[in-house]
């Protein structure tokens, strides 16, 4: 049977069959078009993902004891060295949020600033600009290494190191997190979750007795799949993104790609020429281990970690105190064809058949 990476849910949505309807309310909630994926393979989806590999979520913690700021710098490494390895230019997605931000902030204070110019390039658009001004025209602008970030689907040729900012967003937290507590207040976000708390916010968007089976999915994957401390109203949506949304995250930018050059993408490509930056196993288990470090107590908090390390190199007060997240994919997305799914042969499916990834087999039943 043909297994998927990712896809378009919409197609799949088969108001027939009980589990398919039950599995689909979720998408209303976490976002109206993109599937989830279990990274610890215990909830079986009614429709057959395949688990990449690389991202089954890693459980044996003991022992590991590096700062955010160590992976950052050991993940800087590893791409300089692709970089170095196969001879071409790394491509940073610039939004002028946190997570590309850092990206850059750690690429200069890496890389001298001669091997830096002539290695990096910034993929940017006016909205980025807008959003960070004073890092564009004190760090980018300088060095001119621009190209445009609407040409995003065109890159994927093999002439450079493609770097992205995503799972940052999965790391320390989620836009579910940010929507919830915006509109019932932050005093509670530390409190211990409770079936009450969780089924008030997932009645926005389902039935109650949906409501309480998504719950009880939840809390039950908590309970027998997580390596980590998971108690809090915080921590119970925070896992939802880390643990299920982490698969479809890395490859929508992928599913983007320009149709005269979907047939460059395999894994060989994957390896060499696609990255995101925040998706190593050592940022992974520092998530796990480091519940404090995400947010304080306020959204303007959020990610105040990373945005302490962007502090430390530019010294700019006023976005450090004030920059809250900002959703900037959708701005490259809008617009732009994409297919229906991906198999997990590299292959692009511009249609779907339900029936060929119905798995009957599934924890929806």
């Amino acid at each position: 049977m043909k297994s998927l990476y990712t896809a378009n849910v919409n197609p799949l949505f088969d108001k027939t069959k009980s589990d398919v309807t039950r599995w689909s309310t979720i998408f209303y909630m976490i976002s109206a078009n993109s599937p989830i994926v279990d990274r610890c393979d215990y909830v079986k989806m009614p429709y057959n993902f395949k688990l990449y590999e690389p991202f089954r979520l890693p459980k044996d913690l003991a022992g590991f004891n590096m700062t955010y700021e160590d992976c950052c710098m050991q993940r800087t490494v590893e791409i300089v060295e692709i970089s170095r390895r196969i001879n071409k230019p790394i491509t940073v997605f610039y939004s002028g949020g946190v997570d590309s931000t850092l990206v850059l902030v750690c690429l200069m204070k890496y890389l001298s600033p001669e091997e830096y110019t002539q290695r990096v390039l910034v993929a940017l658009s006016w909205e980025s600009i807008h959003e960070n001004p004073n890092f564009y025209y004190d760090y980018i602008r300088p060095v001119g290494n621009i190209v445009n970030s609407n040409d995003l689907n065109n890159m994927f040729d093999g002439s450079c190191i493609m770097v992205g900012g995503e799972h940052n967003d999965q790391l320390f937290g989620s836009d579910i997190i940010g929507s919830i507590f915006r509109i019932t207040g932050f005093d509670h976000a530390h409190d211990p979750y409770t079936r009450e708390s969780v089924c008030h916010w997932l009645g926005h968007n389902m039935p109650p007795d949906i409501a309480n089976y998504w719950f009880d999915l939840i809390d039950n994957h908590i309970k027998t799949q997580a390596p980590c401390e998971v108690t809090t109203n915080f921590q119970f949506w925070w896992w939802l993104n880390f643990a299920f949304k982490w698969q479809n995250v890395f490859f929508r930018m992928m599913f983007r790609v320009n149709e005269s050059q979907r047939a460059n993408i395999n894994q060989a490509f994957v390896n060499d020429h696609f990255h995101h930056f925040y998706s190593t196993v050592e940022f992974q288990k520092w998530a796990m281990l480091n519940p404090n470090l995400k947010i304080k107590n306020d959204w303007r908090s959020y990610k105040w970690e990373a945005k302490r390390l962007i502090y430390e190199f530019n010294k700019d007060q006023f976005y450090y105190d004030n920059k809250i997240k900002s959703g900037s994919l959708n701005r490259i997305f809008t617009q732009r064809k994409s297919p229906k799914g991906l198999t997990s042969d590299y292959e692009f499916l511009d249609i779907i058949d339900p029936a060929e990834f119905y798995n009957p087999n599934n924890s929806f039943l």
